[in-house]
């Protein structure tokens, strides 16, 4: 599933419905230094509002984020398994070398 890049407050509208039954392994891309972060959640929605709130430790000195990439599971330990996956180098190269024109888009958004 591919995700549209829009700003945050336009993406609240793009993200998909939210389902108790799904979760997520996702991918961000900060507007401020363009760094990267990957991240899983059963609720996307509230994940990447917590996330450009200020509420994660590890992403507040960097937001706003957008969101780049997800994709969807049934299963949480699969999608936990797949955000350990993709931050080991390898992965997370050859996911950034598959999703390279949205994260290119998103450096147009940097420092808006």
């Amino acid at each position: 599933m591919r995700q549209d890049l829009a700003s945050p407050a336009e993406q609240d509208l793009a993200l998909p419905e939210w389902r108790s039954d799904m979760y997520y392994t996702y991918v961000l891309k900060s507007l401020v230094n363009g760094d990267v972060y990957i991240g899983y959640s059963e609720n996307l929605r509230t994940r990447l509002e917590y996330h450009n709130s200020g509420r994660v430790r590890s992403t507040k000195g960097y937001k706003p984020w957008i969101l780049v990439y997800y994709e969807a599971y049934l299963n949480k330990f699969d999608a936990a398994g797949r955000e350990k996956q993709l931050k080991t180098h390898a992965a997370k190269s050859s996911l950034e070398k598959q999703i390279s024109r949205s994260l290119t888009e998103a450096n147009g958004k940097i420092n808006r």
